[in-house]
C-alpha cells in the first residue's frame, strides 16, 4: 500500500478497526501519504469502505463507535 514507509492495507485497515477516522490519523498513525502521497488515494478508498467518509467529524459515529 505504502511503498515509501512499508505499510500494508492490513496495517491501515487495523488502525481504521482501532479508531482512525481520517486521512490525517492514518498520516500520524502509520505516516500515510505523508511522503510521495501515491497512497492517498488507496488509504481513502480502505476509509471509506469501512462505512466512514474520512472526514473525522463525527468522532465515530458514521462507523458506529
Amino acid at each position: 500500500m505504502c511503498i515509501c514507509r512499508g505499510v500494508t492495507d492490513h496495517q491501515i485497515r487495523q488502525e481504521i478497526e482501532n479508531g482512525a477516522l481520517s486521512m490525517a490519523d492514518l498520516n500520524q498513525r502509520l505516516g500515510v501519504a505523508g511522503q510521495c502521497g501515491r497512497c492517498g488515494q488507496s488509504a481513502k478508498s480502505l476509509l471509506k469502505s469501512s462505512g466512514c467518509n474520512g472526514c473525522g467529524k463525527c468522532g465515530g459515529a458514521c462507523k458506529g463507535h
